[in-house]
């Protein structure tokens, strides 16, 4: 479970759940104590680098509950950078794979042209386009957005 505290993730969910059924240990203050200083000591000494991909997850209301159902992929290609996206159609029971929407946004970015995306993604698309541009000051291009048509059978529920 979260016993290998090598890794900064299972020391923040230790902090943060460890007091709800061993706050009341002997040993707990000291625990808790030792905790901190390793995370604060790998925070300092973590550095962030600029990075030739990012990503924002799409989320929406599905059955009364936020899922997260696609992901938008913005990749720096040379001086260029390009958007990639992925969706699961929630309304058909797909549910959304994090590895797999990430594999299919990338491949994404790698088409030629623009892959038109879902207008139920368009929205958060041109709002992750303005972060790309804020993320990737030096591209001297960034795709444009392409939305599908509506077709008639969309119009007509």
């Amino acid at each position: 479970m979260r016993r290998d505290t090598s890794k900064l993730q299972n020391r923040l969910w230790l902090l943060r759940n460890l007091r709800i059924r061993n706050g009341k240990h002997p040993e707990f203050n000291r625990v808790i104590t030792e905790l901190k200083g390793k995370t604060e000591m790998t925070k300092k000494i973590k550095k962030v680098e600029p990075n030739d991909v990012i990503h924002q997850f799409v989320v929406k209301n599905v059955n009364g509950c936020k899922r997260r159902v696609g992901i938008l992929v913005g990749k720096r290609v040379g001086n260029t950078v390009k958007i990639g996206w992925s969706r699961a159609n929630a309304k058909r029971g797909d549910k959304f794979d994090r590895e797999m929407g990430m594999k299919l946004a990338i491949e994404r970015t790698k088409a030629d042209g623009t892959v038109p995306m879902p207008h139920s993604m368009a929205g958060e698309a041109y709002d992750f386009r303005h972060r790309c541009i804020r993320y990737f000051k030096d591209a001297s291009s960034i795709s444009k957005i392409a939305v599908q048509p509506i077709s008639v059978e969309e119009t007509e529920d």
